[in-house]
């Protein structure tokens, strides 16, 4: 279990059981995000975030649509998941 922000722009909360990520959706200045390990399935709230630069969403329970439009709302954003990409 890991949860961490630095100043840097980093925010890590991995293998915390975590479903909901709208809280992180006013901290618009985050570079790197790493949200693995979770049980997240609505990351709406995470279109908000335009200076991301990485998000890891590994091993939660989204799905190839939900990736896809947040991949569209953040074109700069490398996403990471756990879907396989010929999904």
């Amino acid at each position: 279990m890991i949860t961490a922000v630095f100043q840097s722009g980093l925010y890590a909360k991995w293998g915390n059981n975590v479903y909901d990520v709208s809280e992180l959706s006013g901290l618009t200045k985050l570079e790197l995000l790493a949200l693995g390990d979770n049980r997240i399935s609505d990351i709406t709230p995470l279109k908000n975030l335009t200076k991301l630069q990485f998000l890891s969403l590994t091993n939660n329970p989204v799905t190839r649509m939900d990736i896809d439009e947040l991949a569209a709302a953040l074109p700069n954003t490398d996403i990471r998941s756990n879907i396989p990409w010929w999904e």
